[in-house]
């Protein structure tokens, strides 16, 4: 995918944290997107329901983050290998996440995004981020995701703000203004 991206419809879907992400792309630009809540076990399903929401019965579908997609080390290409299917959809391909050992991390879903971002910026070196939950920073060069750096800002900030009585505004949970 980082080469060419697919000519005409198909769909992107990132798998985390208990969310399924979902855009429908006409060759690199993406037409609509859905987040749906979703579980290892009603992945195909939630999946099936969104394909046929946008009338996209038959569209391939690129999915990463999907439970037993495997991992592959860095140096990797950010959607390559692809495996087939997710429950009874044949349309799937799900991407292996990527693994690193120093410092040690794993992206599971994410590899999509990146794919898609190189998809629209061929021959693109830098430091990309991708904020959320997790941030990941990740060192691309020469079409290949080189390395990678997860950070939890967010759900550390959050964990502080409840252990120390805090609702997140810096007001004391249940006073307010």
């Amino acid at each position: 995918m980082t080469k060419s991206a697919p000519s005409g419809h198909w769909i992107a879907a990132d798998f985390h944290d208990r969310s399924l992400s979902a855009w429908l792309m006409h060759g690199t630009q993406a037409k609509r997107q859905a987040g749906l809540p979703a579980s290892s076990d009603d992945l195909a399903e939630t999946l099936a329901s969104q394909i046929q929401q946008w009338d996209a019965a038959g569209a391939d579908v690129l999915l990463s983050g999907a439970p037993g997609a495997g991992l592959q080390p860095v140096p990797a290409a950010a959607a390559t290998a692809p495996s087939a299917g997710v429950g009874a959809l044949r349309n799937v391909l799900c991407l292996p996440g990527l693994q690193q050992a120093a410092p040690a991390g794993t992206l599971r879903s994410a590899p999509i995004r990146i794919a898609g971002f190189l998809a629209q910026n061929p021959n693109w070196d830098g430091v990309l981020c991708l904020p959320g939950e997790t941030t990941h920073w990740v060192l691309v060069s020469a079409d290949e995701i080189v390395s990678f750096s997860n950070f939890t800002t967010v759900a550390l900030a959050r964990s502080a703000a409840a252990a120390a009585g805090l609702d997140g505004s810096g007001n004391s949970a249940g006073t307010g203004p």
